[in-house]
C-alpha cells in the first residue's frame, strides 16, 4: 500500500513539474512584451433592458504590457491602457412628434490583468479597469436639439483568452462586466 501511495505521489509530482516547465518554455505572455488588441463589444450594461438600441457598437483599443512574468512558473502580469466609443439611441413619440435620443459614450481608463497559462498557444488571463466615461446626449426634434454633456468614473472586470495563430498575431475574446458583456476582436505583439 505504500509502495502505491509513493508511486502515485512521484507520479503527481513529476508530471505536474513537466506541465509547469512544458508551458514555461511556451507562455505567450512575457516580460517586456506589449500587446495592442481591437475589439468590438456588445450588451452594453449601462443600456441593457432601458429601450435604448444600440447605433454603434463599442469599438475598443487597447494596450497591455507585460512587467512582471514567472509568477508559479505559468504566470504573469500586465498593465497597460483602454478607450473605446459606443452609441445607441431611442426613438419617443410625444404629443404625436416623434423625438429621437442619441447618448454617445467615450471611456477611457487603465487596466491590470494576471495571465494564467493553460494551454499552450492560448493567453488566458483575468482583470480590471478603473477609468472614466465621458458622455455626450443630443436629441433632434421639431423644436429643436439640445447637448448635454458629462462624465462618469466607470470600472469593469473581465476574463480573457488570446489563441495565438503566429508569435505575434492572436485572436481575441473577453467577457465582463462594466463596458460590454462580450468583446471580440483581433490582438498583435510589438
Amino acid at each position: 500500500m505504500r509502495k502505491t501511495i509513493f508511486a502515485f505521489a512521484a507520479l503527481f509530482l513529476l508530471s505536474n513539474s513537466g506541465y509547469s516547465q512544458l508551458v514555461k518554455r511556451n507562455t505567450v505572455f512575457e516580460k517586456g512584451d506589449n500587446v495592442f488588441n481591437l475589439g468590438v463589444g456588445a450588451g452594453d450594461p449601462a443600456y441593457m433592458f432601458t429601450g435604448w438600441k444600440t447605433a454603434i457598437p463599442t469599438i475598443s483599443l487597447s494596450q497591455e504590457y507585460c512587467f512582471i512574468d514567472d509568477l508559479l512558473d505559468v504566470a504573469s502580469v500586465g498593465i497597460g491602457g483602454y478607450i473605446s466609443f459606443s452609441s445607441h439611441k431611442r426613438i419617443e413619440s410625444i404629443w404625436g412628434i416623434d423625438e429621437t435620443y442619441h447618448v454617445y459614450d467615450f471611456v477611457f481608463g487603465a487596466r491590470g490583468v494576471f495571465h494564467y497559462q493553460l494551454v499552450k498557444d492560448i493567453d488566458t488571463y483575468a482583470g480590471g479597469m478603473i477609468g472614466f466615461d465621458i458622455q455626450g446626449d443630443d436629441y433632434d426634434n421639431s423644436f429643436g436639439s439640445s447637448k448635454l454633456n458629462g462624465s462618469r468614473p466607470v470600472g469593469a472586470a473581465f476574463v480573457g483568452a488570446r489563441y495565438y495563430v503566429t508569435d505575434k498575431f492572436a485572436f481575441n475574446s473577453e467577457f465582463g462586466y462594466g463596458i460590454s458583456i462580450f468583446t471580440f476582436g483581433v490582438s498583435a505583439k510589438l
